[in-house]
């Protein structure tokens, strides 16, 4: 019989869990790249300081409308100076590498406090449970942007405009949205095909519905009547408001506060394509004059200047349309160069100084500001005072000499003018460019002598300088070291003691050189020294020579003398820096710890554990240089200085703290003792958990994302 096959078993299938439907009342899970944002990634996106200003809104409730889009992006409003529109991307996943991108309509446009804001608004939500509604895929803050979704964004049907779906009657189909240029093409072939009368009355009715375009239709119309001072008046109020102080102290707190300047240069536009080139003139002069004022009183404040210097093309291209002669034209665009220190016209005074006007012109600017020297008298209205101004008419003459073709007058207006007003240093340099190095050397010798006579010290040093680079030319080491050490001894830091070294090598005397440069640094005893009876004093074994250029000034018994270091007081800090430019860690901390005690015994009556907050930034750079080799004594150094930063209650003292508590972190992790850093921040926040800052600040050393910690605040 003959042996049965066996039968191989059946294979069973394996069921697979069934998939749950989504349905309208359960909520879809948040994006896990959201998610596992940290704060770190957020500091390193809009940076710490972007980070606070933008949870500053967020605390204060500016941000309205959140919304997400199909894509997962944020859509909100942000209320700042204005209303902006923010939408905020991040791409990547939980696990992986993660990047965030904003766009958004306020001067900054990117990466900006509104964009952080708006993260941080969401990520409450998220941490909260609370929901977030979808976006409208056609919401206008999003056409108003710039922006369209993706191809796969497309919204889902049956979508209504107020994000409900009406269940008694089926929705239509809902088109792709089309880009920014797909519809400029079809309202370019709309508008081509309405009949005169229907683009009159859409042209009436949007007139009527938004003043800009009205403003421009009552602007050109007033200009065509030849009514152009209307026009001018409404300039002047424009410059009036664009440089008048926006505040008591004359400061712009927010890039939001800075008035616009787009419509002011929209009405010099106007002017110049009407033919009015001497009122934008008149107009472009006061917002020189008044704008500079404006910039000072700001003092560093780069957003005043931006918004003046948008409307220079405008005044300098009406300079160039206008009937003025040529000289008067190029003379008014030096008048106003010299009557703008803050460099405001540089951008667009090239359209007249950079063209190609005949020899002829040239020369008859040099002839008018000839006669300005000549006169010695200051002009009013430029800004700066006499001095000032006389460099400058010199500079401007020398240039013109050059555009006319007269530089064989040249070295005779700067050595004139080199005794005349002691500005030898240009005539120097004139003769040091052409090579003629005697005479140059002649000169500066000279100058010096004037200007030690008339006590410009300031001055004599830049023609010491100019000195020192003849020495470099004729390859004169000694000298080039010498010049080296003076600069050394007047003003020593680590960056001068190795440009001294450097110079001492090629001079061959490198190892006595840096002996009593350090000699120096500990005793505050200088190798070159002047007598109070002028003798030149040197230490019998000083290597380099000193040329009478060098030679140090005896104190005048007639002076006030300056406060000078004890003698036998080191130069601590510069010690430090010199042992860690050189990896000495040893020599760091003894100058350290020498630099402390010495504060030490300046500290005020009755005060207990004193240390000077202004060792602290030492104290750091040898905290960072020993963390791996020395690590307790790090973790010593810096919890000194953040007692000292904890005292002050003010954000620069809050930031200072927060990076020393960074610093701590991984030294105390690679000691194995990280639970000792979480119980110092711990008592931190519970000591200062009124100074809410602080505690926001805090937070961002929290390595675990954001949304985990907010939740578990929220439990405990």
């Amino acid at each position: 019989m003959a042996q049965r096959a066996k039968r191989r078993p059946k294979k069973v299938a394996k069921r697979r869990p069934k998939k749950v439907a989504k349905t309208a009342d359960r909520p879809s899970t948040p994006d896990p790249p959201w998610e596992a944002l940290t704060w770190a990634e957020l500091d390193r996106w809009a940076g710490p300081r972007t980070v606070s200003r933008g949870r500053d809104y967020q605390r204060r409730g500016r941000v309205k409308e959140l919304a997400r889009t199909p894509a997962g992006d944020l859509l909100a409003t942000v209320e700042g100076g204005a209303r902006y529109i923010t939408t905020v991307r991040l791409t990547g996943s939980s696990r992986g590498k993660r990047q965030l991108a904003s766009l958004c309509s306020c001067p900054v446009g990117v990466n900006c406090k509104h964009a952080v804001a708006v993260v941080g608004t969401y990520l409450d939500a998220l941490a909260a449970g609370n929901p977030v509604p979808e976006a409208d895929p056609y919401d206008r803050r999003l056409s108003k942007l710039g922006m369209a979704f993706d191809d796969g964004d497309e919204p889902r049907p049956g979508h209504a405009a107020n994000g409900a779906s009406h269940a008694s009657s089926p929705a239509p189909t809902a088109a792709r949205p089309r880009s920014q240029k797909q519809w400029a093409e079809k309202i370019d072939a709309h508008l081509r095909a309405m009949s005169h009368q229907q683009l009159v009355e859409l042209v009436l009715s949007h007139t009527d519905r938004f003043p800009e375009l009205h403003r421009e239709f009552t602007e050109a119309i007033s200009l065509a009547e030849g009514d152009f001072g209307r026009i001018i008046a409404q300039a002047r109020s424009d410059i009036q408001e664009l440089t008048e102080p926006f505040d008591g102290e004359g400061y712009w707190d927010d890039e939001d506060d800075v008035p616009d300047a787009g419509e002011l240069r929209s009405r010099l536009e106007q002017l110049l394509e009407a033919g009015y080139c001497d009122a934008v003139l008149e107009l472009g002069w006061t917002l020189i004059a008044r704008g500079t004022s404006r910039v000072e009183i700001a003092g560093d404040n780069e957003l005043a200047a931006m918004r003046l210097v948008e409307c220079m093309p405008v005044v300098f291209k009406a300079l160039k349309a206008s009937n003025l002669p040529t000289k008067a034209k190029i003379l008014w665009a030096i008048d106003a160069s010299m009557n703008d220190p803050y460099d405001l016209t540089d951008d667009a005074i090239g359209c007249i100084l950079d063209a190609r006007w005949r020899r002829d012109d040239w020369s008859a600017v040099a002839d008018e500001l000839q006669q300005r020297l000549e006169a010695k008298k200051p002009r009013s209205g430029t800004g700066l005072r006499y001095d000032d101004q006389r460099y400058a008419t010199v500079s401007w003459l020398a240039r013109a000499l050059e555009k006319a073709g007269r530089e064989a007058e040249l070295r005779q207006l700067y050595e004139t003018e080199a005794r005349a007003s002691g500005t030898y240093e240009r005539l120097v340099r004139y003769l040091l460019e052409r090579g003629d190095d005697a005479a140059a050397e002649t000169w500066a010798l000279e100058g010096i002598e004037v200007k030690k006579e008339r006590q410009w010290p300031g001055a004599v040093s830049q023609l010491v300088d100019l000195l020192c680079e003849l020495a470099r030319r004729r390859k004169d080491w000694p000298t080039v070291a010498a010049h080296a050490a003076q600069q050394f001894f007047n003003d020593p830091d680590a960056g001068s003691f190795k440009t001294l070294l450097s110079e001492a090598k090629r001079a061959k005397c490198l190892d006595a050189v840096r002996g009593k440069a350090l000699a120096f640094l500990e005793s505050g005893r200088c190798p070159i020294r002047a007598g109070r009876d002028g003798r030149l004093l040197t230490d019998p074994d000083w290597p380099l020579p000193v040329p009478d250029w060098l030679r140090p000034e005896a104190p005048d018994p007639e002076r006030p003398r300056p406060r000078r270091r004890e003698e036998g007081q080191p130069y601590h800090t510069v010690l430090i820096d010199i042992a860690l430019m050189e990896k000495r860690l040893d020599d760091a901390l003894h100058w350290l710890d020498a630099l402390q005690a010495a504060k030490q015994q300046q500290k005020p009556a009755r005060s207990v554990g004193y240390v000077s907050s202004s060792t602290i930034p030492w104290a750091d750079r040898v905290a960072a240089a020993v963390a791996t080799s020395r690590p307790e004594r790090a973790l010593a150094i810096y919890g000194v200085s953040l007692a000292e930063s904890l005292k002050a209650a003010d954000p620069s003292a809050y930031q200072r703290c927060t990076a020393y508590l960074r610093m701590m972190h991984p030294i105390y992790a690679a000691l194995g003792r990280e639970d000792q850093w979480h119980a110092l921040l711990a008592r931190i926040r519970e000591e200062y958990r009124r100074r809410p800052r602080f505690i926001e600040m805090l937070d961002r050393l929290d390595p675990q994302p954001i949304v985990k910690t907010r939740r578990a605040k929220r439990r405990s």
